[in-house]
């Protein structure tokens, strides 16, 4: 029986995953991607806050499968692992600058 969890993931890449463990092939983006060398990327375009059991996981400019050719979606197949990677900004390792966490959490 899951309960409430408190807790955010923010996937900046995904990567196929051989049977040695290197990744292979070409990354994939999530859907609605925005380049961080876009000079007008902000990380407000990528946040989606869920303050209510009523908002929908996912943003809207991630609901629909709209990618670009610069963020093209991952080419898996099925019994593929991958890996969702993503881009540390301090909310792990720097736990002093987010003193309300208590803990800087489990990354797998």
């Amino acid at each position: 029986v899951a309960t409430c969890c408190l807790a955010h993931s923010w996937v900046e890449r995904l990567m196929r995953i051989s049977s040695n463990g290197t990744m292979i092939g070409e990354p994939g983006f999530i859907r609605g991607a925005v380049a961080r060398s876009d000079p007008a990327f902000t990380d407000f375009q990528m946040q989606a806050l869920l303050l209510s059991n009523e908002v929908p996981i996912c943003k809207t400019a991630q609901a629909t499968g709209n990618y670009t050719t610069e963020l093209p979606p991952l080419q898996a197949y099925p019994g593929d692992f991958i890996a969702l990677q993503y881009q540390e900004n301090g909310h792990v390792t720097l736990l002093q600058n987010t003193q309300q966490k208590g803990s800087s959490g489990n990354v797998y």
